[in-house]
């Protein structure tokens, strides 16, 4: 996941905060899994790659408030980079660093 991206939370319109979690050390491939969780105190939304936005309250996933809305190119989840006066003007980017879609942006 680009870890240099900015996603707005889809509430508060307001820049997501890059977090983090160590998990098993023995892990070769994935050992801390990051996300972006909203800054408005109380919020419970997060955005990943994987589910996209979602809410987790007690350590349970909301399975209906995920993202449902994958990348045309590699199938992840995208995120709100700017929203916009219509859906139609909202933009949405793939946090996926190897995605075709980001290299048409360059």
């Amino acid at each position: 996941m680009l870890l240099d991206i900015s996603p707005l939370c889809l509430y508060h319109n307001v820049p997501m905060i890059l977090d983090q979690e160590k998990r098993d050390p023995e892990r070769i491939l994935d050992p801390t899994y990051h996300w972006y969780a909203c800054s408005i105190r109380g919020c419970l939304l997060r955005y990943d790659m994987s589910r996209g936005y979602h809410t987790i309250e007690h350590d349970d996933l909301d399975p209906s408030a995920t993202n449902k809305e994958p990348c045309y190119e590699c199938s992840h989840r995208l995120y709100m980079a700017k929203r916009g006066g219509t859906i139609g003007n909202t933009v949405w980017f793939c946090a996926n660093e190897e995605c075709a879609s980001n290299k048409r942006k360059s």
